[in-house]
Protein backbone atom coordinates (compact mmCIF):
# COMPACT_ATOMS: atom_id res chain seq x y z
CA UNK A 1 0.00 0.00 0.00
CA UNK A 2 1.39 3.28 -0.57
CA UNK A 3 1.58 6.55 1.89
CA UNK A 4 -1.73 8.02 0.28
CA UNK A 5 -3.65 5.27 0.16
CA UNK A 6 -3.19 4.48 3.44
CA UNK A 7 -3.36 8.00 4.60
CA UNK A 8 -7.10 7.59 2.59
CA UNK A 9 -8.18 4.65 4.59
CA UNK A 10 -7.20 6.17 7.66
CA UNK A 11 -9.55 9.34 6.74
CA UNK A 12 -12.35 6.99 5.78
CA UNK A 13 -11.61 5.08 9.11
CA UNK A 14 -11.65 8.10 10.86
CA UNK A 15 -14.93 8.70 8.81
CA UNK A 16 -16.57 5.64 9.47
CA UNK A 17 -15.98 5.67 13.28
CA UNK A 18 -17.12 9.37 13.59
CA UNK A 19 -20.12 8.33 11.36
CA UNK A 20 -21.10 5.00 13.71
CA UNK A 21 -20.42 7.12 16.80
CA UNK A 22 -22.67 9.63 15.50
CA UNK A 23 -25.18 6.56 14.78
CA UNK A 24 -25.41 5.16 18.10
CA UNK A 25 -25.76 8.68 19.92
CA UNK A 26 -29.05 8.66 17.48
CA UNK A 27 -29.71 5.65 18.17
CA UNK A 28 -29.55 6.42 22.32
CA UNK A 29 -31.46 9.44 21.39
CA UNK A 30 -33.86 7.34 19.34
CA UNK A 31 -34.28 4.93 22.48
CA UNK A 32 -34.94 7.67 24.88
CA UNK A 33 -37.37 8.96 23.03
CA UNK A 34 -39.30 5.85 21.87
CA UNK A 35 -39.17 5.31 26.46
CA UNK A 36 -40.60 8.96 26.69
CA UNK A 37 -43.31 8.30 24.25
CA UNK A 38 -44.22 4.75 25.40
CA UNK A 39 -44.66 6.53 29.18
CA UNK A 40 -46.67 9.69 27.82
CA UNK A 41 -48.98 6.99 25.58
CA UNK A 42 -49.20 4.83 29.43
CA UNK A 43 -50.23 8.65 30.65
CA UNK A 44 -52.32 9.03 27.86
CA UNK A 45 -54.18 5.21 28.57
CA UNK A 46 -54.52 6.07 31.93
CA UNK A 47 -56.02 9.31 31.69
CA UNK A 48 -58.34 7.62 28.86
CA UNK A 49 -59.31 5.03 31.02
CA UNK A 50 -60.02 7.42 33.86
CA UNK A 51 -62.38 8.97 31.28
CA UNK A 52 -64.33 6.27 30.16
CA UNK A 53 -65.65 6.08 33.70
CA UNK A 54 -66.27 9.57 34.54
CA UNK A 55 -67.92 8.77 30.82
CA UNK A 56 -69.78 5.59 31.95
CA UNK A 57 -70.81 6.99 35.54
CA UNK A 58 -72.26 10.19 33.37
CA UNK A 59 -74.21 7.76 31.55
CA UNK A 60 -75.29 6.41 34.55
CA UNK A 61 -76.52 9.42 35.56
CA UNK A 62 -78.16 10.92 32.25
CA UNK A 63 -80.17 7.53 32.27
CA UNK A 64 -81.64 7.83 35.80
CA UNK A 65 -82.59 10.97 34.63
CA UNK A 66 -84.18 9.98 31.61
CA UNK A 67 -86.01 7.71 33.94
CA UNK A 68 -86.96 10.39 36.51
CA UNK A 69 -88.53 12.62 33.90
CA UNK A 70 -90.70 9.50 32.24
CA UNK A 71 -91.77 9.10 35.53
CA UNK A 72 -92.65 12.46 36.33
CA UNK A 73 -93.86 13.21 32.83
CA UNK A 74 -95.98 9.93 34.05
CA UNK A 75 -97.25 11.41 37.14
CA UNK A 76 -97.87 14.94 35.12
CA UNK A 77 -100.71 12.78 32.61
CA UNK A 78 -102.23 11.52 35.49
CA UNK A 79 -102.50 14.64 37.50
CA UNK A 80 -104.00 16.36 34.24
CA UNK A 81 -106.25 13.26 34.27
CA UNK A 82 -107.35 13.91 38.28
CA UNK A 83 -107.93 18.28 37.29
CA UNK A 84 -110.07 16.98 34.16
CA UNK A 85 -112.04 14.48 36.70
CA UNK A 86 -112.62 17.32 39.41
CA UNK A 87 -113.14 19.95 36.73
CA UNK A 88 -115.66 17.66 35.55
CA UNK A 89 -117.12 16.80 39.25
CA UNK A 90 -117.28 20.37 40.20
CA UNK A 91 -119.21 21.19 36.88
CA UNK A 92 -121.75 18.87 37.71
CA UNK A 93 -122.00 20.18 41.44
CA UNK A 94 -122.55 23.23 39.80
CA UNK A 95 -125.48 22.19 38.06
CA UNK A 96 -126.90 20.24 41.07
CA UNK A 97 -126.39 23.15 42.83
CA UNK A 98 -128.46 24.98 40.50
CA UNK A 99 -130.98 22.66 40.02
CA UNK A 100 -131.43 23.04 43.83
CA UNK A 101 -131.56 26.42 44.04
CA UNK A 102 -134.12 26.42 41.20
CA UNK A 103 -135.90 23.97 43.07
CA UNK A 104 -135.88 25.48 46.47
CA UNK A 105 -137.17 29.37 44.60
CA UNK A 106 -139.88 27.24 43.33
CA UNK A 107 -140.67 25.81 46.97
CA UNK A 108 -140.27 29.00 48.22
CA UNK A 109 -143.00 30.35 45.81
CA UNK A 110 -145.48 27.35 46.37
CA UNK A 111 -144.94 28.50 50.09
CA UNK A 112 -145.38 31.52 49.46
CA UNK A 113 -148.46 30.70 47.71
CA UNK A 114 -149.85 28.24 50.33
CA UNK A 115 -149.43 30.71 53.18
CA UNK A 116 -151.35 33.43 50.80
CA UNK A 117 -154.09 31.20 50.49
CA UNK A 118 -154.27 30.09 54.05
CA UNK A 119 -154.08 33.86 54.91
CA UNK A 120 -156.90 34.49 52.62
CA UNK A 121 -158.72 31.54 53.23
CA UNK A 122 -158.74 32.65 57.58
CA UNK A 123 -159.95 36.08 56.99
Amino acid sequence: MTESSSTNNQGLLTTLVQATAELAQSNKELVQSNKELAQLNKQQNQKLDTFGVHLSIFGTKIDAIADQIGKLSESMTAFRLDLDEIKETTRQQAETAKTQAETAKTQAENVAQLIGLLGSKQG
